[in-house]
């Protein structure tokens, strides 16, 4: 998440700064980034500076997901960051601290995300020595165990009515979540309900090949 940081200026980095870990980073200077192929010192300053900006500002759940842990991508990172609090915590992390805290985390999967954290300690410890020690900002999400919609993995298609019309697709998701459902993008296996309107298309017709329930808006506003 650091602007001017795309594939081809980390490449070159890694290939001619001698950048081999995340907080290699932050002791680039300005002339150093300057002397990269096409790189001017007006653009090699502002990376410096959004560095700068991360180091200080950078979210615990953004530093996890760039740690490239085993098995715990972007996804789990915000939930894993909320049970350790902030770095320090993290390297002190075992497998029984994330095993019923952090969702579909079992005992194998708790093991490399633990033993994938040591492997990043090196790295960790050279940002808490830049004083990189960001706390975690995630707030889990409120678990709903009822609602109309409790139980159901639900897929929206087409043009809404009713109760869900002219709402953007995440206000949707956010509603259609409250009432007890699991949202889904796409028609897969575990969709048992799809609520449908005009112009439904592709994921209608999938949704009848396979039998899955499909009701209108107007119906899910009766349910």
């Amino acid at each position: 998440d650091v602007d001017g940081l795309g594939e081809t200026v980390i490449t070159q980095m890694v290939e001619n700064l001698s950048v081999a870990r995340l907080d290699d980073l932050f002791h680039l200077t300005v002339e150093e980034i300057a002397s990269l192929e096409r790189m001017g010192e007006k653009s090699a300053q502002k990376i410096v500076d959004n560095l700068e900006d991360v180091r200080k500002n950078g979210t615990l759940e953004q530093f996890i997901t760039s740690l490239g842990l085993k098995t715990a991508g972007k996804s789990l990172a915000g939930e894993l960051g909320s049970v350790a609090g902030d770095f320090k915590g993290l390297l002190s992390l075992t497998a029984d601290d994330l095993i019923g805290s952090v969702r579909s985390v079992k005992d194998k999967k708790a093991a490399h995300i633990i033993a994938s954290i040591q492997d990043a300690k090196a790295t960790i410890e050279g940002l808490l020595a830049l004083g990189v020690n960001p706390e975690s900002t995630f707030v889990k999400p409120e678990v709903v165990t009822e609602g109309k919609l409790f139980g159901e993995t639900v897929v929206v298609t087409g043009k809404a009515t009713g109760t869900l019309a002219g709402l953007p697709r995440d206000e949707v998701t956010a509603k259609l979540k409250s009432e007890g459902a699991a949202v889904a993008s796409s028609v897969n296996g575990k969709v048992t309900l799809v609520i449908a309107g005009e112009g439904g298309g592709s994921k209608r017709a999938k949704a009848e090949e396979k039998g899955i329930r499909i009701i209108s808006f107007e119906e899910y506003d009766a349910l």
